[in-house]
C-alpha cells in the first residue's frame, strides 16, 4: 500500500515542495513488460550565468472547482485543495528565499524549474491520493477493522519522526497536508489491513499454492494494453473496459487475429508492432496482477481482462516452459514477491469498487 499512503505521500508533497531541491531527478516510465526506460528531466543550465540574469517567479497553478470529484456520494473538495497548495506555495518560497541564494548561479534557473513542475502537477497529485482515500475508506470500512487509541499513536509516532527532522510539529505538518484525526483512524485501519492481507501464514500459503511463480517457469505471451489510469473517471475505466471486451469478443469469433488487434488497438509502443508479444519472461519481471493472470492463463487461451497500474490488458499465452527450481518459502525475495502479489491483489479491489458501487466523477 505504500505507493498509495495518502499521509506519507501528502507529507512527500509539502516537504517536496516546500525545501529546495537540487538532486537530479529521474522518472521511470514502464509497460508491462517491466522494460523501464529512463525519461528526460528538466536540463538546468549548463554555462555560467550572467549576475543580471532575471530568475523566473515560481507561479500557482489553475485553481480545482469548488468539488474537484465524487467518488459515490463522498464529494471531494477542491476549495480544500487549493488550500493546501497555496499553503505549500508559501512555504516554497520560504525555502527559496533561504535556499536558492546558496546554490551555484548556474543551477538556480533548473532549480526553480524543477520547482515549477512539482508545483504544476501537486493538485492531481492531491486529487488522486484523495481519490483513492476515499476507495480505501470504503473498502476498509467493508472489511469491519478496529483499532485502538494506541494504534494511531503509533501513526502519529511515525509523523512525529519526520516532524523532528524538519524542524517542525505533528500539528503543523499535518495541517499543511490537510490531514485530520480521522485520517490517522484510517491510516490504522488500513496498516491494520495490510498486516493482515499479507500475514507470514498467508505469505507461506501463496508460495506453496504457486509454485510456477517461483520455480523459474517461463512463459511466452502477447498483450493488448489500454491505457488507464486506476484513478481515472469511471467513464473512462469502462470504455477501456467495453473496449476490451469487443476486441476480446471478436478474437473469439475469428473476425480478428490477436496480433492484428495489438497492432491496431494496443496502447503498449514496446510490443504493439509485434503484435502484443512480450517474449520470454519468469514470474517476478511482471507486475503482480499481469504476472498471476499470465501464469494461470492455459496456452492458446486468452486470459480475462485483467488490471495493472498501467492500464487494462487482455493476455495471450503462446508458450510455457515449466521450471525445475527448487522453491524456498523461507528465500526472503521469494517471501517479498508473495506479499507484492496479495497486497496487489487488494489495490486491484479496492480500484475495482470504481466501477461498482463508488464511481468517480472528476470535475474540470
Amino acid at each position: 500500500m505504500k505507493n498509495w499512503n495518502r499521509i506519507a505521500v501528502l507529507m512527500a508533497c509539502v516537504l517536496v515542495i516546500a525545501g529546495v531541491v537540487v538532486a537530479e531527478d529521474k522518472t521511470a516510465g514502464g509497460c508491462a513488460s517491466g522494460a523501464c526506460t529512463t525519461q528526460p528531466t528538466t536540463q538546468e543550465a549548463s554555462t555560467t550565468q550572467p549576475a543580471e540574469v532575471q530568475l523566473p517567479e515560481i507561479t500557482m497553478p489553475a485553481k480545482l472547482p469548488a468539488v474537484a470529484a465524487t467518488v459515490g456520494s463522498q464529494e471531494i473538495s477542491g476549495t480544500k485543495i487549493n488550500e493546501i497548495i497555496e499553503k505549500n506555495f508559501a512555504m516554497m518560497n520560504e525555502g527559496i528565499a533561504r535556499e536558492l541564494p546558496k546554490q551555484p548561479a548556474e543551477r538556480q534557473i533548473g532549480i526553480l524549474m524543477n520547482l515549477q513542475q512539482r508545483m504544476n502537477s501537486l493538485p492531481q497529485t492531491i486529487l488522486n491520493q484523495m481519490i483513492f482515500q476515499d476507495l480505501l475508506k470504503n473498502f476498509v470500512k467493508s472489511q469491519n477493522i478496529q483499532v485502538t487509541d494506541a494504534d494511531v499513536a503509533k501513526i502519529k509516532e511515525e509523523i512525529a519522526v519526520e516532524a523532528t527532522k524538519r524542524n517542525t510539529t505533528v500539528e503543523a505538518m499535518m495541517e499543511a497536508a490537510g490531514i485530520t484525526d480521522e485520517d490517522l483512524m484510517d491510516q490504522a485501519r488500513t496498516k491494520k489491513l495490510t498486516e493482515e492481507i499479507a500475514s507470514p501464514e498467508k505469505v507461506a500459503a501463496f508460495i506453496k499454492d504457486n509454485p510456477s511463480c517461483f520455480n523459474g517457469t517461463m512463459v511466452q505471451a502477447s498483450h493488448i494494453l489500454i491505457a488507464c489510469g486506476p484513478l481515472d473517471a469511471t467513464t473512462e475505466q469502462k470504455a477501456a473496459v467495453e473496449k476490451l471486451e469487443k476486441i476480446a469478443a471478436d478474437i473469439n469469433a475469428g473476425t480478428i487475429t490477436f496480433e492484428d488487434a495489438a497492432k491496431e488497438f494496443s496502447t503498449d509502443p514496446g510490443s504493439k508492432e509485434k503484435g502484443g508479444d512480450l517474449g520470454e519472461f519468469t514470474f517476478q519481471r511482471m507486475v503482480p496482477s499481469f504476472a498471476m493472470a499470465a501464469f494461470h492463463t492455459e496456452v492458446g487461451k486468452l486470459s480475462k481482462i485483467v488490471r495493472s497500474q498501467f492500464g487494462f490488458h487482455l493476455i495471450k499465452v503462446t508458450k510455457r516452459t515449466e521450471g525445475t527450481e527448487t522453491v524456498n518459502p523461507e528465500l526472503p525475495e521469494n517471501q517479498e514477491v508473495a506479499k507484492n502479489v496479495l497486497m496487489s491483489e487488494m489495490q486491484n479491489q479496492i480500484f475495482n469498487q470504481a466501477l461498482t458501487d463508488c464511481p468517480i466523477v472528476i470535475n474540470k
